[in-house]
């Protein structure tokens, strides 16, 4: 029979973006063909991905469909980091590309940022060492804490979220939590029923939330004005979380009805003019805070003139909505510059070495079950399998359409081969299903070849 199975040191790997070296040189000790770049320009990307099988990115390449789409020979996609929101989920899982990330390597880098920007928020730090930086001399006690018994209110208690709390309360912080799902919650911190709650009460608030559709814009002027006056803001989730604005329109003498508890956040914002008639408020806006559906929205100025009015005594922000492509002089603006005690840093919460170390291993090592065993232990996007493999079996590996009926016929193209299975797995997603079978080597390729000219077919591939 032939060999089914392509030749390993034919799959050509693109890393992108800088990735770890221990990531490079475990593909390559592998039998891999490995090539790196830390960027390219959109049309030699697409001509790379023609021949590329395995492609791995962190926060910057954008894996969408009109990309994907000319990578006809693609098997996976790994993302070096926790976050998958370059990558056009649903379109690479019907397109049988199972997605991987790295959502436990870089939780104690980031942790420890938001730490460290607790405590410089808390003490002014940023400000003082620029004054001392220009010459000058201030010292000062006014406005000034220690972190022991303040409350830190967590939105997002997964990875991030827990392992910050761990560490907030080793230094003495109180620790609250929000979350749309049920959590167990870690030491001693607290479970609160709703997000307004949370911001009302706590000293400092920390999101770590995915980018999904529901905490796109979660954090918009009416977040700010709900809380605490003089508490703190910290980003590191992502920069969708912060609203921004969607058109640069004067609207000035619209009315919006909204309800009173808005009315301190407006004037927080400086809005032109605001009149209360019973429960209906009437806004005479003379800035862009209106989306194209009418919805109140407010971008990265609304945290800007939170700060500037001293309802908010300081935030750190590490993620943006945009965010250049290379690392340059004279390429980042935001509205938050010049801000009062604020902390802007360029997406580094994971950017440590340990970090990178360990999120490269943690990619590579997922590259390597799936290539060489067909494990989609991990994947974000696709039915999580791991099988064993069978000493003498040849494995088949189906994605296909999750129809009904689907095993069945699978089975009785294998009964009719005469294929003795000596083991088979089968996991579902809504719209993709995935099995592995190991058969004896002798029928492989004629499995193969039948499962390739099935209408639920997407992807079928052959270990020898």
């Amino acid at each position: 029979m032939t060999a089914t199975s392509y030749p390993k040191g034919k799959i050509k790997i693109l890393l992108m973006e800088n990735v770890h070296q221990v990531a490079v040189d475990e593909l390559r000790k592998d039998g891999f063909s490995v090539t790196c770049a830390e960027s390219m320009p959109m049309e030699a990307l697409i001509e790379e991905m023609k021949t590329t099988h395995v492609v791995g990115i962190r926060s910057k390449t954008p894996m969408d469909a009109e990309l994907l789409k000319h990578a006809s020979k693609l098997l996976c996609v790994g993302c070096f980091c926790i976050g998958t929101d370059r990558v056009d989920l649903p379109w690479a899982a019907a397109h049988g590309i199972p997605v991987f990330n790295a959502p436990f390597s870089n939780t104690r880098s980031v942790a420890e940022l938001v730490i460290c920007e607790i405590i410089a928020l808390s003490r002014g730090l940023i400000d003082r060492s620029t004054e001392c930086h220009r010459g000058a001399w201030f010292k000062v006690a006014k406005g000034c804490y220690e972190v022991r018994g303040k409350q830190l209110g967590i939105v997002g208690y997964g990875h991030v979220g827990m392992q910050l709390s761990i560490l907030a309360e080793n230094i003495g912080l109180k620790v609250k939590f929000y979350d749309v799902s049920a959590k167990l919650n870690l030491g001693n911190a607290e479970y609160c029923e709703t997000l307004d709650e949370l911001l009302a009460e706590s000293d400092y608030i920390s999101v770590h939330v995915p980018r999904t559709d529901s905490t796109r814009n979660m954090f918009a002027a009416p977040q700010f004005a709900m809380m605490k006056p003089g508490s703190f803001f910290i980003n590191a989730a992502r920069g969708e979380v912060v609203s921004r604005r969607v058109g640069a329109r004067h609207v000035h003498g619209d009315v919006v009805a909204l309800g009173e508890q808005l009315v301190e956040c407006l004037a927080v914002l400086g809005v032109a003019e605001v009149e209360l008639s019973g429960d209906i408020v009437e806004l005479h806006l003379e800035a862009d805070v209106l989306s194209e559906d009418g919805k109140l929205m407010m971008d990265p100025h609304a945290l800007a003139a939170a700060l500037k009015s001293g309802h908010l005594q300081g935030c750190a922000v590490d993620v943006y909505p945009t965010e250049p492509a290379k690392n340059a002089e004279g390429v980042f603006t935001s509205p938050l510059q010049g801000c009062p005690n604020t902390i802007l840093t360029p997406h580094i919460g994971g950017s440590t070495i340990e970090a990178q170390r360990a999120i490269g291993l943690e990619v590579a090592n997922a590259f390597k079950a799936f290539i060489n065993t067909g494990a989609t232990t991990g994947a974000v996007n696709f039915p999580n399998l791991e099988l064993p493999l069978k000493p003498g079996a040849h494995r088949i590996l189906n994605m296909h359409k999750n129809v009904p009926g689907v095993l069945s016929k699978i089975n009785n193209l294998l009964h009719s081969v005469d294929a003795n299975v000596t083991a088979q797995l089968l996991g579902t997603d809504e719209n993709i299903g995935y099995v592995i079978i190991d058969v004896n080597k002798e029928v492989s390729g004629d499995v193969l070849s039948m499962l390739q000219k099935e209408s639920f077919d997407v992807k079928t591939r052959v270990l020898i």
